[in-house]
């Protein structure tokens, strides 16, 4: 590994590093400053993201969880001395990486990640870090979860937010007694209506939540929504939203036909007739006939030639 990562004393003073940022989040907050260096707070990493009224009512909010009765800071006190940094995004193969270990080295790269395929709850992580020093101790994350499903709208659905845990996916290892903040956040991008929230405390469950971690949900591809989708922006991109979720169907909008022929390729596939008008007869009343099943000596029968047919009656 690079002197960078491991200096003669153990750590390393962040703020003297001078990385590149492409992240258009990260770029725009940088113009907003005269400021040299190209680490961020997460703070303003928010701001360019929600957009600075966003952030404003967020940064009020307390966390959804605390493990220490220290802990009941608002957003905008408990993340102040946090800082991200990354210009890229790594797909990683491994559940194994999300760890402090790990995302200690990311942040060294200047990069943020996509989780390994079905890795739980959880898609992108932004690694975090409290301070300017590069010690893993420091080191917390934005955990993200995307949905491009209808089925998420502006109304928070805690129960996503639950199921990221951040010991039970690896950040914080069994031994870490005092970790830092996590912040939890959900895209709810297929949502028609925009909507950024974040959801109440819940009452503390005893001595059982080591972690504090603070919920934000983000619903609707909106400019409302992300200051980083321009307003002229918003038809593509709910556009290539909407291809994605209805893969099959790219053609629906301008093509009846077309859109018909795709969907008898893929029979079973989804509820709509044209996946199924090709070799069943879809009721129109919502109940079907009942059809009469032969034995098995008539099934067999229909299956032989007309001579074998009758070697068979012959037979019997």
């Amino acid at each position: 590994m690079s002197n960078w990562m491991e200096p003669a004393n153990g750590n390393v003073d962040a703020s003297e590093q001078q990385p590149i940022s492409a992240d258009e989040a990260v770029t725009r907050a940088e113009k907003d400053t005269q400021a040299k260096h190209r680490i961020i707070t997460v703070e303003r990493f928010l701001r360019a993201l929600l957009g600075d009224k966003r952030v404003e009512e967020i940064g009020e909010s307390k966390p959804t969880v605390s493990g220490r009765s220290s802990s009941k800071k608002p957003l905008k006190d408990a993340f102040r001395t946090a800082n991200v940094y990354f210009n890229h995004f790594i797909k990683v193969d491994s559940f194994k990486v999300m760890n402090q270990e790990f995302l200690l080295r990311a942040i060294s790269r200047g990069a943020a990640i996509i989780c390994a395929n079905n890795f739980g709850s959880i898609d992108i992580v932004i690694p975090v870090l409290f301070g300017t020093i590069l010690a893993k101790e420091f080191v917390s994350a934005i955990l993200v979860q995307v949905k491009n499903s209808g089925e998420y709208s502006a109304t928070v659905r805690r129960a996503l937010f639950t199921t990221i845990n951040p010991y039970a996916c690896g950040l914080f290892d069994a031994k870490v007694t005092n970790p830092r903040p996590v912040l939890r956040v959900v895209f709810a991008l297929a949502s028609e209506q925009s909507a950024v929230a974040t959801p109440p405390s819940r009452s503390p469950r005893g001595t059982g939540d080591r972690f504090t971690v603070y919920d934000i949900w983000c619903a609707g591809a909106f400019h409302e929504t992300f200051d980083v989708i321009h307003p002229e922006e918003e038809k593509i991109v709910r556009t290539h939203l909407l291809n994605m979720r209805d893969s099959h169907d790219v053609f629906r909008r301008t093509n009846r036909t077309m859109w018909s022929a795709l969907r008898q390729m893929l029979p079973c596939s989804s509820t709509e007739e044209d996946h199924y008008n090709n070799w069943v007869d879809v009721p129109t009343d919502g109940a079907g006939e009942e059809v009469e099943i032969a034995d098995d000596v008539d099934e067999e029968a229909e299956l032989l030639p007309a001579e074998s047919q009758a070697q068979a009656a012959d037979m019997k």
